[in-house]
């Protein structure tokens, strides 16, 4: 299934993602692999959730820390931070450029990682730093 607002957030990080198993349920936004399809589909009612969780439409599309790590091998909009900004970015910081170890200094958004390789999240460029829209960190607060 084509969904317009997961599409465009893709063509931001000039990726894409077959979507012959990209479902939508409810406000959110599932990947499937073909196993999963097959039982959906022998399915009477509509399941709540299934598969993978790419993200939200409430009420914009917000992405998920799944879809951000699927993502991340596959774009070149990426910064890499360093140790001491990366834990700060994960506690909601914003990054300032000079924790920029390496990446794609020029990109609006970019996904963002530590110096392991290990994708922390989301930021947006502002004019003097990165704000924080979205950090591996949420998973921990929202629970």
């Amino acid at each position: 299934m084509i969904i317009p607002e997961l599409t465009a957030f893709l063509q931001t990080f000039e990726v894409s993602l077959p979507t012959e198993h990209i479902i939508k349920l409810h406000k959110a936004i599932y990947l499937l692999n073909s196993s999963a399809q097959q039982q959906i589909d022998k399915l009477q009612e509509e399941p709540i959730s299934a598969g993978l969780l790419l993200g939200t439409l409430k009420p914009r599309f917000s992405p998920s820390i799944a879809l951000l790590q699927l993502i991340t091998p596959r774009t070149k909009k990426k910064i890499i931070l360093n140790e001491k900004a990366s834990w700060l970015f994960v506690c909601g910081r914003d990054i300032l450029e000079e924790n920029i170890l390496s990446g794609d200094a020029k990109a609006r958004e970019v996904i963002v990682e530590d110096e392991h390789g290990q994708t922390l999240g989301l930021a947006k460029k502002t004019s003097r730093f990165y704000k924080n829209i979205k950090n591996s960190g949420e998973l921990l607060k929202n629970k």
